[in-house]
């Protein structure tokens, strides 16, 4: 068995788990364990052979190839890949994917904080929290967090906490707003 995938995740600004590629397909996606040293750009087309791989039943769906040449790319990248536009009720159905969060807003207790490292969002609708991570590394790491409710994109995935999101770039979460309403109204 074999599935064809596109690449999801993007490290131009450290941002992404070491050793990890999100990939997804039009029916969803997952996290591929790469072999150490290997990496894969954005919108680079695969194939995985899933003979032989590893489920590893961690918080996150996790595949791990049998074998370094289980994993072959196909073709140019192409850099039009876009995110999936979703509300906070459509969350569970994007497990995995490249997602764009509408109603998203950071929690009372990081307002007035900078991102580093798991920040807490509150989802409009949703009792789970959302967190988005911003490793050490990351070119917006230590920036404010806007307050007001809007847009968050990156790669999400889930566990027994919450969801997590992880922004690939500084342009992920440019759709947060500086001056705004909150989901109270404020």
């Amino acid at each position: 068995v074999r599935v064809t995938v596109t690449v999801v995740s993007d490290d131009v600004d450290r941002n992404m788990p070491l050793g990890k590629a999100f990939v997804q397909d039009q029916t969803g996606g997952f996290v591929l364990m790469l072999p150490e040293g290997k990496k894969y750009d954005f919108g680079q087309t695969l194939i995985v052979v899933l003979k032989g791989a590893e489920k590893k039943a961690e918080s996150e769906l996790q595949i791990v190839p049998e074998a370094a040449t289980s994993v072959v790319a196909i073709g140019a990248p192409d850099p039009s890949v876009q995110p999936v536009s979703i509300a906070p009720s459509a969350l569970d159905d994007n497990l995995y994917s490249l997602v764009s969060v509408s109603g998203l807003q950071v929690s009372e207790e990081f307002r007035l904080s900078g991102f580093t490292g798991s920040i807490k969002f509150d989802a409009k609708g949703k009792s789970a929290p959302v967190y988005v991570v911003t490793s050490p590394e990351a070119s917006w790491n230590g920036a404010y967090i806007p307050t007001a409710s809007g847009t968050v994109t990156g790669l999400l995935t889930k566990t027994s906490d919450g969801y997590v999101l992880y922004p690939r770039t500084s342009a992920d979460l440019s759709e947060l707003p500086l001056e705004g309403k909150r989901h109270n109204g404020e």
